[in-house]
């Protein structure tokens, strides 16, 4: 099976600002579509500028269909994500179902200090 992109969108939810808040993301790979899980705009944002392409993808009967590809600006410094080629400070990823989803949240990296890690006075 060819591939559409390296990642697809299925759903979008954004913020009151309409940007985006968190976003459907399946891998597209030979082999299928993988399960959908939530990331946040800037996740998108940093993959497309490493040079991964995103596409949207629309639910058909019984498979699923490309939508449209995802592109990335910057205005001001900040990124902005859309299917079109307005330049405004949105994001827009076009007719794809809206859905409730937040990205997840970073996890909280525990530290337990080693004993043989401490400084020791030199006299």
């Amino acid at each position: 099976m060819d591939t559409w992109a390296d990642y697809l969108i299925s759903a979008v939810s954004y913020d009151k600002n309409r940007l985006i808040r968190a976003a459907i993301r399946h891998a597209d790979a030979e082999h299928g579509i993988a399960d959908g899980e939530a990331v946040g705009r800037m996740t998108i944002s940093s993959d497309i500028k490493k040079g991964l392409q995103y596409c949207t993808m629309h639910s058909g009967k019984d498979t699923w269909r490309c939508g449209s590809k995802i592109l990335s600006f910057s205005i001001g410094g900040k990124p902005y994500l859309r299917v079109d080629s307005n330049r405004v400070k949105m994001d827009n990823l076009g007719d794809i179902p809206e859905t409730d989803a937040v990205p997840p949240s970073p996890k909280e990296l525990k530290y337990t200090p080693d004993a043989r890690s401490t400084v020791q006075k030199s006299d």
